[in-house]
């Protein structure tokens, strides 16, 4: 049932609004009061207004519904057509009321102009533009101050015969030339039973100084409703008065969001109340807002400024003046920082007399800054410029301790320590060395107070250790001892040198392989790799500590295969050198040629010289090695000759020595011959 009255009703309103210019010029407000309908409109714009005081205004009433039924037809009734009364009729009531006063003089006056010193014909254009738009914003003005105004004015209506139990739809159209052509239409519903409660301003604000007052409330919860406000003044105790004998009218700008008004006070130091109560477009008062109180205070027109601070019997002594109008200074409170930026704190117990110029710290701090906050009435402050102070301090602070450092492996160490608890500690500075015993380097250009430091470290480099320490810095600049120094390992990112290998030997058994060390002085591991001649990987034979041995003997040989050798190294970090250069070895047959037996020596001492021959009929021959000792000492290698040689000459001898010869053949597959019977001659 609910939804097709509401269906029923939009047709009816569409198709009355149907009837009217689809952009209409008026606006139309209305209320219950003194069991009638009181109407107030308004026209947008000064041509609107002008047509209505011209030709005037039919205000029609369509009944909607009847008790709780809604009118198949709504009943249309023309409560009456109205112009603004003849200026005689404004007489009584102008006398007493201003507004229609005001409002009479913008309808009929013959002056209302405003004033340009430029005559032509553009001039006057403007100039009367300019007239019609305040005689046409005066008289709205006036119509919202005062109902009777807008009745006079024809911008306003009072329907006394309505009844109860209806409702209604009102319309009010500006007439054109005649009662049947119209314009501008404005429409509204109500009925009695719709009688609305004004809605009091809320959150009204008040912030009072010398002798004055701005008091704010929000723009939002009462601009519709009202068109200016009424501001009201009362003493503790005593009763409200209306202070402005103008209205406030609401002429905010759409980005201001709260409403203003100032007042003067009689008086500080005396409690006032304030209230707000808002005006409508039927010129009622609206309920009041909630009070807001408070007292003038006189300005704090007075600053200081500290003239000296002495250390005296280990304490500091402030001195100040103050400048200005001292009346204004209800007290002084001292104030001090351990830098001139830092937070000031107060650090007398009390606040100080106006009268007081002096004050003693008793706990001064080794660095200080002191300021003086002048204090005024409500809660009025200045301050100071701030003043530095020292107290004589030629103790440093202790050295740091607890040092520790982690490098990672893109070269950031962090450093952290055991912060100093000195209270006159300026800070830290960071020294660094490459070597335990060189000097050091100082990092950080200035010192910082936070236990902890980053530092970039070139990892790529040969010695594996850096060394750190630091130093206490006091505010007087007093350096403390160097901490204990502490040493790190760098991250080792440098793969190590290779071996070399220093000899192979082939035998019947194996293959022998010794190596010269690594130059890198991290290793911790050898690995022996080998492969077949023609192969291209390497396999891992064994992998041998640095500290147990630099030789390896090969014994898991294929006879008649060539293999070749290599070394790598590997460090601490477990990096691994490049492969050592290759050495070739394998396995020798175990047959072993017979020896030389037709071995002939013959001494020449006319040429001084030995000459030694031999047969031997063996294939495959390389070489012959002539082995010698002279008197007692071993015998040994001594020269060797080529395979096809079958006789060689000794010259370097000496007389009265005793030389012993022995001969062995070398074939190609690496065979040698026993050796033969030695030879013994004294030259």
């Amino acid at each position: 049932m609910k939804k097709t009255v509401f269906t029923i009703l939009l047709i009816v309103f569409v198709s009355l609004q149907g009837i009217s210019q689809q952009q209409r010029s008026i606006k139309l407000l209305a209320k219950v009061k003194s069991n009638s309908i009181w109407l107030r409109w308004a026209p947008n714009d000064p041509t609107t207004w002008i047509m209505g005081n011209t030709n005037g205004y039919q205000i029609e009433r369509y009944t909607i519904v009847r008790g709780n039924t809604l009118l198949s037809k709504p009943e249309k009734v023309i409560l009456q057509t109205i112009r603004p009364k003849p200026v005689e009729q404004w007489q009584e009531d102008a006398s007493v009321n201003r507004y229609s006063a005001i409002a009479a003089q913008a309808i009929y006056g013959k002056t209302f102009q405003v004033k340009v010193s430029n005559t032509s014909d553009l001039a006057q254009v403007i100039n009367q533009s300019r007239e019609q738009e305040q005689r046409f914003s005066f008289a709205l003005f006036a119509a919202d101050q005062s109902f009777n105004t807008a009745k006079l004015s024809a911008l306003g209506f009072q329907d006394g015969s309505v009844k109860i139990d209806e409702r209604y739809l009102y319309r009010v159209s500006v007439l054109i030339g005649d009662e049947k052509a119209k314009s501008d239409t404005a429409l509204f519903y109500i009925g009695l039973k719709d009688s609305v409660r004004q809605t009091a301003p809320i959150s009204l604000q008040a912030k009072f100084g010398d002798r004055h007052v701005q008091l704010r409330w929000p723009r939002f919860a009462v601009e519709r409703e009202y068109t200016s406000f009424i501001v009201e003044r009362a003493e503790a105790k005593g009763e409200f008065k209306r202070i402005n004998k103008l209205p406030l009218i609401n002429t905010l700008a759409k980005e201001e969001t709260h409403f203003q008004a100032m007042d003067s006070l009689p008086q500080n130091g005396v409690e006032y109340l304030y209230r707000i109560r808002g005006m409508d477009a039927f010129g009622d008062a609206g309920p009041e807002s909630e009070r807001v109180a408070g007292k003038g205070f006189k300005l704090l027109n007075a600053t200081a400024a500290i003239k000296s601070a002495r250390e005296k019997n280990e304490m500091m002594v402030i001195n100040w003046e103050s400048s200005g109008d001292r009346n204004s200074i209800t007290g002084f409170s001292v104030e001090r920082s351990r830098t001139v930026n830092g937070t000031f704190e107060a650090i007398n117990q009390s606040v100080l007399s106006s009268m007081t110029f002096t004050y003693m710290d008793d706990k001064p701090l080794s660095t200080s800054y002191y300021r003086i906050k002048v204090l005024g009435e409500n809660g009025q402050e200045n301050f100071s410029f701030p003043y530095l102070a020292q107290l004589t301090d030629s103790v440093p602070p202790s050295p740091p301790k607890g040092l520790r450092i982690v490098i990672d492996t893109l070269g950031v160490a962090k450093l952290t320590w055991t912060p100093n608890q000195e209270r006159d500690l300026l800070g830290y500075r960071v020294y660094r060395s490459n070597f335990a015993k060189s000097e050091y380097s100082q990092v950080n250009r200035d010192p910082f107070l936070q236990a902890s430091y980053l530092d970039s470290v070139n990892i790529n480099r040969l010695d594996s250790k850096i060394y750190y320490k630091l130093v206490a810095v006091d505010r007087r600049f007093n350096p403390s001892d160097f901490s204990e120094p502490v040493a790190v390992e760098l991250p080792d990112i440098v793969p190590p040198l290779p071996p070399v290998i220093e000899s192979i030997r082939s035998t019947s058994k194996g293959v022998r392989i010794s190596w010269v060390p690594s130059a890198s002085d991290d290793v911790v591991a050898y690995r022996v790799l080998r492969r077949l001649l023609a192969s291209a990987s390497w396999d891992t034979l064994k992998i041998l500590r640095a500290q147990d041995s630099l030789v390896f003997n090969d014994k898991s040989l294929v006879s008649g295969k060539e293999y070749q050798y290599s070394i790598i190294a590997i460090d601490k970090s477990k990096l691994k050198s490049p492969l050592s250069h290759p050495a070739t070895g394998r396995i020798v047959n175990n047959l072993i040629k017979p020896a030389i037996i037709d071995f002939k020596v013959e001494i020449d001492r006319n040429e001084k010289s030995v000459t030694l021959s031999w047969n031997y009929n063996e294939l495959n021959l390389t070489k012959f090695l002539i082995y010698r000792s002279v008197n007692d000492e071993p015998l040994s290698l001594y020269k060797s000759v080529s395979g096809n040689s079958f006789s060689w000459k000794d010259v370097n001898l000496r007389m009265g020595d005793n030389y012993v010869y022995r001969l062995k053949a070398s074939f190609k597959n690496g065979l040698e011959s026993e050796f033969s019977e030695p030879v013994l001659i004294t030259y």
